[in-house]
Order: structure tokens, then C-alpha cells, then sequence
């Protein structure tokens, strides 16, 4: 049981890497080339919630997954308190940007309450975020990887 809820973490945390990547690589530098910009806020608005139907589950489910193997299997497995809770740490990380920075950016776009001449200025914050978001979210993969061999020897 341990193994398959293991897997079932390394690949949705795999999937939110690629997510985060495909963001950082495709969708934002299109929505940045848009114009008018109340376009621009439009279809990025229009993005990021479907973006949040796809990839707020996977947080959850993340954050049950890794508190379990961080506080439970790792702990146990190795006795290395920072290889155990390496993985939540770094998922902290990720909340805490989404939270202070993404979601109050995210609820301003979707509400159409970006001020005129705001936009560029915003976007480059999310964008700057996002992608110190994707380098982490990759560090959770390895760090979920890592420790789970290195605690099963």
C-alpha cells in the first residue's frame, strides 16, 4: 500500500512540475503577447481558471501524500529528519507563493479588476513567481525520488 501511494504522489507531483513548466513556457509568453491589454486580461483570466479547476486538486492531493511520507514512511524508513521533511518543505514553499503571490493576482485578473496600466507590471510578478514556483516543484520531485530510495536501502 505504501508503494502505490507513493507512486500516486511522485506522478501527480511530476504532473504539477510539467504543469508549472508548460505555464512558464507556452501560456504565459503567448498571453503577453496580446494586445489591447483588457484582451490580455481576458483570455489570461479566462486561463487561470481553468488552470485552478486542473492543478488546485493536484495540491491537495499532494499535500496529503507528502505529509503522509514526510511524518509517517520517511521518518520511519530513515530516521533523517531532513531527507523526511525535505518534500514538505518544499510543498510549503509552493503554497505559500500560490497563496501570497498567485491567488491574489489570479482573483484580480479573473475579476477584471487589473487597473489600466497595471497589467504589464503584474504579469511580470506572476511570471517571476511561477517560474521560482516550477524550480521548487521539480526540487519536490527529486526530493520525493531521492527519498524514498535513499530510505529503502
Amino acid at each position: 500500500m505504501n508503494l502505490f501511494l507513493y507512486q500516486i504522489t511522485l506522478g501527480i507531483s511530476g504532473i504539477y512540475a510539467g504543469a508549472c513548466l508548460s505555464i512558464a513556457c507556452v501560456d504565459l509568453p503567448y498571453v503577453r503577447t496580446i494586445g489591447p491589454e483588457t484582451e490580455a486580461v481576458r483570455i489570461f483570466g479566462e486561463l487561470l481558471t481553468r488552470m485552478g479547476k486542473i492543478m488546485l486538486p493536484q495540491l491537495g492531493i499532494l499535500l496529503l501524500g507528502i505529509s503522509y511520507f514526510s511524518m509517517i514512511h520517511f521518518r520511519k524508513a530513515s530516521g533523517s529528519v531532513f531527507l523526511a521533511y525535505l518534500p514538505l518543505f518544499l510543498f510549503s514553499a509552493i503554497a505559500i507563493i500560490t497563496i501570497t503571490v498567485h491567488i491574489p493576482i489570479n482573483q484580480a485578473v479573473i475579476s477584471n479588476s487589473v487597473s489600466p496600466g497595471s497589467w504589464e507590471n503584474l504579469v511580470s510578478r506572476w511570471y517571476i513567481w511561477h517560474w521560482v514556483r516550477s524550480i521548487i516543484a521539480f526540487g519536490l520531485v527529486i526530493s520525493l525520488f531521492s527519498s524514498h530510495f535513499l530510505t529503502n536501502k
